[in-house]
């Protein structure tokens, strides 16, 4: 049996429902609060993780409930609490919110006919204004494709966002380009390897990196183009940033326009990781195309196996190049799996091309291993240059 105090609560909530009836007010909040008082409400495990994504915004995500059609999202502060609303998929974002305030969030899952339970609860505090949000946000979605339509509708200025990849994908275009500055993107593998590759309709660039975004190719990731592609697998914007890091690879396509690997017109970082088996067949740059007002810093990796049938087998340069550190390998007829390599369009070997680079009036066409340190500079049209180039 019930305690007294329990049956006097649920006394005056039915009275209050009386009240509401006859005054036309909504229900169902009173309906939810009585179930709950009677003993009928029920705890589920659902994950719910709320995530603040600026100062003003905060995404909730959760795990689905077997039977259930609907979520509605409840939301609570220091001074006030409201139902915000529902929605059928398994994640929400509430905006409009104020800056560096907590907000608690409880999510409820319903069926076709009535309440069913409570799915669970979390709770997130919004970025202090201006800021970058510090905590990097993990990007939500059951795929890729998700997790890329979510960032271009909640990506901030300043946000650091997280991509994490679990499984292999095709995708026709990853397009890392908003309306908003400062953005730094990490894309990683979880788990094992993961390959990102071209659907069958993929002709254009796999990955576009936009102005103002810093895209990193973190670990276990690996971008593969497509045998028949007409651009670049990788494209870097004047005024986008590509960082690779150690364990992620570009490879296997073959452009018609543009380098084989990746093209760049802002900045690319190389710390690590393999770019390896592109084609340029009409541009220069089998790997790498450092294009007019582009800067590449190779600090550490590999660039081997690639072909140019123009210039720069592995790496072409028309503007700022700078080598500490990694690999760039040259052309060996003995060696024809890492040799990267110039051809001319009957596939004779062009040895006065720059196997290895090709930067204005220096070329390297032996390996550039690790211990080699190359540079040069346009300089306005009076280039720059040191190390140990082979001309």
């Amino acid at each position: 049996m019930l305690k007294n105090k329990q049956l006097a609560v649920i006394a005056l909530t039915l009275l209050s429902l009386c009240v509401m009836m006859f005054a036309g007010c909504t229900l169902e909040g009173s309906l939810e609060t009585l179930r709950k008082l009677a003993g009928e409400q029920k705890q589920y495990n659902g994950n719910v993780t709320a995530t603040a994504i600026s100062s003003s915004s905060i995404t909730i995500s959760w795990s689905p409930v077997p039977g259930a059609t609907r979520y509605h999202i409840f939301r609570s502060s220091s001074t006030s609490g409201e139902r915000l609303g529902y929605t059928t998929s398994t994640s929400y974002t509430d905006t409009g919110l104020s800056a560096n305030t907590t907000y608690r969030y409880s999510i409820d899952a319903y069926n076709n006919i009535d309440y069913m339970l409570e799915v669970g609860y979390d709770s997130a505090t919004t970025w202090s204004s201006g800021s970058g949000g510090g905590t990097p946000v993990t990007v939500p979605g059951a795929n890729l494709a998700a997790k890329l339509s979510w960032l271009g509708s909640n990506a901030q200025s300043g946000g650091n966002y997280i991509v994490e990849v679990n499984a292999n994908e095709n995708i026709d275009m990853m397009y890392f380009s908003y309306d908003k500055t400062n953005i730094s993107i990490t894309l990683k593998g979880t788990g094992a390897n993961r390959t990102i590759s071209g659907s069958s309709s993929q002709t254009y660039y796999l990955l576009l990196v936009g102005p103002g975004v810093t895209l990193i190719l973190d670990n276990n990731i690996t971008l593969e183009g497509r045998s028949d592609n007409t651009y670049s697998l990788v494209t870097v914007y004047s005024n986008g940033t590509l960082i690779m890091n150690e364990g992620s690879r570009i490879t296997g396509n073959t452009s018609s326009q543009g380098s084989g690997g990746v093209q760049n017109s802002g900045t690319f970082t190389m710390n690590g990781g393999t770019i390896s088996g592109n084609t340029a067949t009409t541009s220069p740059g089998g790997g790498v195309c450092n294009a007019e007002g582009g800067t590449f810093t190779m600090n550490g990796g590999t660039i081997s196996g690639n072909t140019a049938y123009t210039g720069g087998g592995g790496v072409f340069v028309s503007t700022t190049f700078t080598k500490t550190g990694g690999t760039i390998y040259g052309y060996s007829a003995s060696d024809t799996i890492n040799s990267n390599v110039v051809k001319y369009s009957s596939g004779t070997i062009d040895n006065d091309k720059g196997h290895a680079v090709n930067a204005g009036n220096k070329r390297k066409e032996t390996t550039a291993g690790p211990n080699v340190n190359l540079s040069w500079n346009y300089n306005n049209g009076s280039p720059t240059f040191s190390g140990e180039w082979d001309n």
